[in-house]
């Protein structure tokens, strides 16, 4: 049954192809553009090509890429250099075309995939370890990364992973794009992330080598697994639930179990089980939760198209979601851990170390959004504050870093998953989220967005770029599936002659760096776009796990983005 279902669907896709051959010719039969008429002639000679054989060209590959995407429909592009990288040499090398025809070719596929409108997807990987042929694929990288330079669009979501073995042009390429403003390529640092890959999923360097960073950073593995975030868990508001005794100050209901009160509470120690108690009461939940959308997806889609393309579904002649995947996991998405860890510093230094204020004067000021607290305020904001290389508050992060992720992790076999991993990533949810969070003891205001993924809270790296970077190197990659970090020069700092912000950039991932997300942009451009959007629909900015038009964002994430410190 199986297989004729998925006879079934390569017809449609035969079908889809022969629609595109004619609509080709009928606009090659109608145009008076000498060119246009060439190009349409190809294009229907590649679509009908391709309805009976493999791709011979780089055109046949990549209009059965783009017609095949259409009718899963797909929003992630995979290793793009790995399977179009061997056709971008051959027809180049034959001269069946040149540089700059293919070139175009790229860039028409990267407007393609921006017309897509799927903004927290639609990634072009390219780079990295376990391609089959590296010499052609780093070929194309490079074109992929003049393409991603010109092509001035927030998709796709261009992602270089690189390694000790990358040529030294497809880096200085992907600098000078960066420096132009583009926030792409996203870097992800192979020599520390296949490693961590092998033990968090638990599989060998082979399949590491075939990570895929999907979505907003989640990490899969080409046509073998599949474990997409369905959830998110806001581990900031379960704080303040936790100081409540279970109580959610905002919604004035309970939204998790009794407990006592930060108030009832005799050392920071005991709090600090409470709180890991309520995180695990949430965590539980989104498992099982993640187990049973596949269950009940799985008997109802059998997602002939997506399925095609696994392994397993091959070899086992099942769904992605009946069976057939061969690593079935899941991912849950967590924001506010930054914020988290920086209200524990201020509980555990005021509350409990120097004991200058109580713990219901605490409640009492964040009930009350500072409102005639501001002395407190002052002294809960004067906490040192994770991104200044403070072991204090690091070292609080890291714990809670910890517990989160191998909390997560031990689910994985209570619900029948694979692996079941988290994921520190954004999506403008920092903001979304923070709407509905209260007060809370790092001095953070009602309903003020939370820090971005694994970035200090906006405005408190005070030390200077490599204190920042050495607070987020602490963090391990090893327990979870994917963690994001926002960086932001102004275009005087990273196109300076002495090269010193791109240096910094070398050296964090020499010392452990994963992976680095960079917005070359100076606060006065952010200005102007505010007072001025109309005259700014080009401003490119990274949010966390997505680039996006500045002017079109929401006001309140526009602020978050300004709030942010630049270099």
């Amino acid at each position: 049954m199986y297989f004729d279902c998925l006879d079934g669907a390569l017809d449609v896709l035969v079908d889809c192809c022969h629609a595109y051959a004619d609509f080709a010719i009928a606009e090659a039969g109608t145009t008076l553009n000498p060119q246009r008429k060439v190009e349409m002639q190809s294009l229907a000679d590649a679509c009908i090509a391709i309805t009976s054989r493999a791709p011979s060209s780089l055109l046949e590959a990549i209009e059965l890429c783009w017609i095949y995407g259409l009718m899963c429909p797909l929003i992630e592009f995979g290793r793009m250099d790995e399977y179009l990288g061997d056709w971008y040499a051959h027809d180049i090398d034959a001269q069946v075309i040149t540089e700059e025809q293919a070139l175009r070719m790229i860039q028409n596929l990267f407007v393609l995939i921006d017309s897509l409108d799927c903004e927290t997807d639609g990634r072009v990987i390219v780079g990295g370890y376990g391609r089959r042929n590296p010499v052609n694929a780093d070929r194309f990288c490079l074109a992929a990364c003049e393409a991603c330079r010109t092509v001035k669009e927030i998709l796709p979501q261009f992602t270089l992973r690189f390694g000790k073995d990358t040529p030294p042009e497809i880096w200085d390429a992907s600098m000078r794009c960066i420096g132009e403003g583009r926030t792409f390529p996203l870097l992800y640092n192979d020599e520390v992330l296949i490693p961590a890959v092998m033990h968090a999923f638990d599989v060998d360097r082979a399949r590491a080598e075939t990570y895929m960073p999907l979505g907003c950073g989640e990490i899969e593995f080409d046509h073998y697994s599949f474990g997409s975030p369905n959830g998110s868990l806001g581990t900031l508001k379960v704080l303040e639930l936790a100081i409540h005794g279970g109580f959610d100050p905002v919604g004035k209901t309970y939204l998790s179990f009794k407990s006592p009160t930060l108030a009832e509470c005799s050392s920071y120690e005991e709090f600090a089980v409470i709180y890991k108690n309520h995180l695990t009461y949430f965590i539980e939940a989104q498992a099982k939760y993640e187990k049973y959308l596949y269950e009940a997806i799985g008997k109802r889609h059998p997602f002939m198209m997506v399925s095609m393309l696994y392994d397993g579904c091959l070899a086992t002649g099942k769904g992605i979601f009946d069976g057939g995947c061969q690593y079935l996991a899941g991912s849950i998405e967590l924001y506010g851990n930054v914020d988290a860890a920086n209200s524990l510093a201020a509980i555990k230094r005021l509350v409990f170390e120097e004991r200058t204020m109580s713990a219901q004067e605490m409640i009492t000021a964040l009930d009350n959004n500072f409102v005639g607290f501001e002395q407190q305020r002052k002294a809960m904001m004067d906490v040192p504050k994770y991104g200044n290389d403070d072991a204090f508050v690091d070292d609080i992060l890291l714990d809670l870093h910890n517990f989160l992720c191998e909390t997560v992790r031990k689910q994985a076999p209570k619900v029948g998953l694979k692996s079941y991993l988290c994921v520190n990533i954004n999506n403008a949810q920092n903001t979304t989220l923070g709407r509905w969070v209260g007060a809370t003891p790092d001095g953070r205001k009602s309903g003020m967005p939370m820090a971005n993924a694994n970035n200090p809270a906006s405005g408190t790296d005070t030390n200077g770029l490599t204190c920042m970077l050495n607070s987020i190197v602490k963090l391990p990659h090893d327990n979870m599936a994917g963690m994001v970090q926002n960086l932001r020069f102004t275009r005087e700092t990273w196109n300076n002659k002495d090269g010193k912000a791109q240096l910094l950039v070398r050296d964090y991932f020499e010392r452990g760096g994963a992976q680095l997300m960079v917005t070359v942009v100076g606060k006065r451009d952010l200005e102007l776009a505010m007072a001025h959007p109309e005259e700014h629909t080009d401003l490119i900015v990274r949010i966390g796990g997505l680039s996006a038009r500045f002017v079109n964002l929401k006001k309140d994430v526009q602020q978050e983005i300004y709030d942010r410190t630049s270099y």
